[in-house]
Parts: structure tokens; sequence; C-alpha cells
């Protein structure tokens, strides 16, 4: 059984990232790079990813090198602030147990 709390600390989660710059399946919200004040700089990448980076724009998933770019610095972002808030809920709860990891795969829609 969950701890008291702990699954609207879950639920706020889930929230946080629904709701940040990043959205489920890595989905940056419109605007966010528009909102931001822009500094070109020179980078030096794999030739791998610049294929990717091109393929994504090619493919209509960004609208730029630089805005995929920014997209990935963007999640990136998200999925250490979200390690962070795990962190911290583990250190005040504990790590989950099998029966809250069986409980989140059915809330989520996950087989076992």
């Amino acid at each position: 059984m969950p701890l008291p709390g702990l699954e609207c600390r879950r639920l706020a989660i889930a929230s946080r990232v629904r709701s940040d710059h990043v959205q489920p399946g890595g989905k940056v919200v419109d605007g966010m790079i528009g909102s931001m004040t822009r500094l070109k700089i020179a980078i030096t990448l794999p030739e791998e990813q610049v294929a990717m980076a091109r393929q994504a724009v090619a493919e209509g998933r960004a609208a730029s090198v630089s805005a995929f770019i920014s997209q990935a610095l963007a999640r990136r972002d998200a999925d250490e602030e979200m390690a962070e808030t795990i962190a911290e809920i583990y250190a005040e709860s504990g790590q989950p147990t099998e029966e809250d990891r069986l409980w989140a795969r059915r809330v989520l829609g996950i087989g076992p």
C-alpha cells in the first residue's frame, strides 16, 4: 500500500512534467523556443547526430537543426529535474515496493 500522500506526490510529478516545456513523448511545447533570447554558437557534433537532426527537420519533427538541438537540451533538462524529484521522493519515502511498482504499471496501463 502506498504511503499516505505519496500518491498525491506521484500525481504532482506527472502533472509537472506535462505542464513543463516537455510533454510526454518528448515533444516540446510550441512557443518555448520562440520565447527565449537566442544566441548563435558553433558546435561540433558526430556525423550521426547531424544526420539525425537533419532527418528530423526533413520529416517535420523540428523547424531547424537549431530547434532540434534546443529541444534535445530542453528534454535533458526536464529529465534531470525529474531525476532530482524522484530522488527527493525516495529520500522521503524510501524505494518503491514491488506492490508500488505493480500499482504504477496498472495505473499507466503497462503490462506486468
